[in-house]
């Protein structure tokens, strides 16, 4: 559960630390008061005295010197307690767990079975680690409680000083702890009780899924993975893609995965995806296994923006099939993290200065706190699971380069699909822009992830339509004024040179900008404020248009030759307030690939030359087609930033090691393109955030040749033939979202239109067809498939 992802989400919260224990880490059993006796008659604990036998008295700022002596009898103490827990209760609850003593390793998660042969005794809920989290170490907990162990819902920690601990639970709606650190030598109660729940509590309730098991064979059951001894855990989990899960479903159904994906660039929602069978169907021939892709990710759980797809709710070829979806439940109901993890506990902001502590056992904890969001109370997250019928390989596994545009164009045409049906796709990125078999003369690409989709409220629409455009056909008075002052003013601009190209607008062209930028409210403002931005509108189309096409100067501009001569859905106006409460909004996961318009806490308007009452930078605007297509455009450039062919490794310029290169231009190219890289995809979201915003605000001024400057040249040289097409797409949705005029509510067409004619430029050079790289792609594909069906 990653560091980065519950920053980015700004959600610590804390609960009052009496109602944490008595829900999350509860004396079931009834067996406290007896161990604390115990332990008093043991010598264990002073009564006398309040404290416990062995443990540091020292302030915190001797804690470093201090720290061994704590651990050793933090754990002996422990694991007295577990025992004496195991008597007391005579079923043997407790008797296959103990902690262990992690300090001379620390960060490192504990794995039942995993690892060196000293972890194999420790249940990853009860692992010992304790250290001073640098980032090193974070990383490498991380990996054990989010990587690692595919089947955690959540992870339970400690943070232990000389005279206090904190307890802390970390899910995927981020972390909670106890508001009041716990005094554990006054109130031994209190930490008797902890240290018993984390051992003698249900698995589902210390953070495993009872509904994922290990699969062991045609002949052995499935079971979880703390019932798995020590060396049939390292027989059975050599690797996260390789260990094979049974997931049971809500439908009766179980399915057993074959290998897992991994995440181009990981988010905090958990996504897993598996290639799978039908668990009924390992005895069958393995041809005819039939290939499923599984998926499960935890979202907002109370967003109106989020619905689920039925199975026929999408009919598009370029749109995978949903053979299932639901949202798992444990024990009869829905598993969300305010409900069956937090137990309904009041979570909110902690109090300033909470999060300064370095002594931590279990969950990492920043040294200094997030930014916190503005509602105190935490975000509701639920996991849900889909089977899609559809199955292929990411979008990064092109074999060649027409394959790659052919999987971007179909992807692109399934959001259209999606799209006249008022449905969003709200996750587009290479891991869910699918390439799939050629099944039938069915198309290459397609989406998927569609299940995380935006439909659009009924009330929206309603109110946008009611702000579509007047008839063109039945002009007024004043509207013909305003096209011959506009018609006046663009010749006296060409003649002077200021208009490229000087091209030649008919009259009905004018007419049509002046309708589109206006958005049906010329009646609101002055003749002379409307020419601006029309004029403003016709010159950049113009620019446009002469440099993708290279028209000829004096060209005259027909309503065919704009494209303008086509049916549009009326437009969406940014919101007003009243309008922003109805708009469905879930922020994408997939930052790297989102619009910086939909980036922040809502989506803003960052770019726009119209200067009309619903285009001022920084409004709310609603979340719209061009925002998806421009992740469709930032998946594209992604690919051609960072791959040098086909395959789904990385440049070497990427991975190399930088101290190997001795040519000082050479390492001079390695570290812009690093740079480039570390700006628009690898970065954390505030850099990802601020690159792209000034290229959108950049794009129509005296330095929008930025995008040309400085992102282009890094390209691979393998993708040379899509410098234009990448330009051209850049540039159709600066303009797009500059005007919010056709461009903007026909982005679809206009998009597909581009690759189309990438593609049909690729199809002219065949030498591609016989390449060694493209055979070896589809030799590996095809050894997969067959890996796939054959692996059980």
């Amino acid at each position: 559960m990653r560091s980065e992802g519950v920053r980015d989400r700004q959600q610590v919260r804390v609960a009052d630390t009496d109602a944490f224990l008595d829900r999350c880490l509860p004396d079931r059993f009834g067996v406290v008061d007896n161990i604390v006796q115990e332990l008093g008659r043991r010598g264990l604990y002073h009564v006398s005295e309040e404290r416990w036998d062995g443990f540091p008295d020292v302030d915190a700022t001797a804690w470093s010197a201090e720290r061994d002596q704590l651990c050793a009898a933090f754990t002996r103490l422990a694991n007295f307690i577990i025992a004496e827990a195991d008597n007391l209760l005579l079923g043997g609850l407790c008797s296959h767990s103990r902690w262990v003593d992690y300090h001379s390793v620390a960060g490192t998660a504990a794995r039942t079975g995993a690892g060196s042969n000293t972890m194999r005794d420790s249940r990853p809920d009860c692992a010992l680690v304790l250290s001073e989290l640098h980032s090193a170490d974070e990383k490498a907990w991380e990996k054990g409680t989010d990587q690692d162990q595919q089947d955690r819902r959540f992870v339970l920690g400690l943070s232990i000083g000389a005279r206090h601990l904190t307890v802390w639970l970390q899910d995927r709606s981020g972390i909670l702890g106890t508001e009041t650190p716990i005094a554990y030598h006054e109130n031994p109660e209190q930490l008797v009780q902890i240290l018993v729940a984390l051992v003698a509590q249900p698995e589902h309730a210390l953070g495993s899924d009872p509904t994922m098991k290990v699969y062991r064979g045609l002949s052995d059951p499935p079971i979880p993975v703390y019932q798995l001894a020590g060396d049939a855990a390292e027989s059975y989990m050599t690797s996260v893609a390789t260990t094979r899960w049974v997931v049971e479903m809500g439908d009766g159904r179980s399915y057993l995965t074959l290998d897992a994906f991994d995440e181009e660039h990981p988010s905090n929602d958990g996504l897993i995806t598996w290639a799978a069978m039908n668990y009924a169907d390992r005895e069958k021939n393995p041809e005819e296994r039939k290939i499923y892709l599984l998926k499960q990710l935890w979202r907002a759980s109370d967003s109106s923006a989020i619905f689920e797809l039925d199975v026929d709710a999408s009919d598009s070829d370029y749109v995978a099939k949903t053979a299932y979806h639901e949202r798992v439940k444990l024990d009869g109901s829905e598993d969300t993290t305010a409900s069956s993890i937090r137990r309904g506990l009041n979570c909110v902001r902690p109090p300033s200065g909470l999060f300064r502590t370095t002594k931590v056992i279990g969950v990492p904890i920043y040294n200094e706190p997030p930014v916190q969001a503005a509602d105190d109370h935490s975000m509701d997250c639920v996991r849900t699971r889909t089977v899609l019928s559809t199955f292929g390989l990411p979008l990064t596994y092109f074999a060649d380069r027409v394959e790659l545009v052919r999987t971007v164009l179909d992807g692109v045409k399934g959001d259209r699909d999606m799209f006249a049906r008022n449905i969003l796709s709200a996750d587009i990125c290479p891991d869910n822009i699918l390439i799939r078999a050629l099944e039938n003369g069915a198309p290459t690409g397609c989406l998927v992830n569609v299940d995380y989709a935006l439909r659009e409220a009924s009330s929206l629409r309603a109110a946008t339509e009611s702000d579509h455009v007047a008839n063109i056909d039945t002009p007024t008075e004043d509207f013909e004024e305003t096209v011959d002052l506009i018609e006046n003013t663009m010749k006296v601009l060409s003649k002077r040179g200021a208009i490229p190209n000087r091209p030649d607008f008919e009259r009905t062209v004018l007419a049509h900008a002046l309708r589109a930028v206006e958005d049906g409210d010329s009646k609101s403002r002055q003749p002379c404020t409307d020419v601006i931005p029309t004029v403003s509108y016709l010159t950049a189309t113009a620019s446009y248009i002469h440099r993708s096409s290279n028209t000829s100067p004096g060209a005259r501009y027909t309503l065919q030759t704009l494209r303008w001569n086509v049916d549009v859905p009326p437009s969406r106006p940014t919101l007003d307030s009243e309008l922003l409460k109805q708009q469905p909004w879930s922020r994408p996961t997939s930052i790297p690939y989102v619009s910086p318009e939909l980036s922040g806490a809502q989506p803003l308007v960052f770019a726009c030359r119209n200067s009309g009452r619903y285009r001022h930078i920084g409004h709310p605007v609603y979340w719209d087609a061009v925002h998806n297509v421009e992740a469709f455009f930032w998946s594209l450039l992604y690919i051609c930033i960072t791959r040098d062919g086909p395959g789904s490794h990385r440049r070497r310029e990427l991975t190399c090691n930088m101290d190997e290169i001795r040519d000082p231009a050479e390492k001079a190219a390695v570290q812009s393109l690093r740079h480039i890289t570390n700006c628009f995809f690898d970065g954390d979201a505030h850099t990802l955030l601020v690159n792209k915003r000034n290229l959108h605000r950049a794009a129509g001024t005296d330095s929008d040749d930025d995008f040309v400057k400085h992102v282009l040249p890094h390209v691979a040289p393998y993708f040379e033939p899509f410098k234009d097409t990448l330009r051209n797409l850049f540039d159709v949705l600066m303009l797009a979202y500059a005007f919010r005029a056709f461009e903007y509510r026909d982005i679809h067409s206009r998009a597909i239109a581009i690759l189309e004619d990438l593609l049909n430029r690729l199809h002219l050079d065949h030498r591609e067809d016989s390449s060694r790289a493209r055979a070896y792609v589809l030799k590996k594909r095809g050894e997969y498939m067959h890996g796939l069906r054959h692996s059980v």
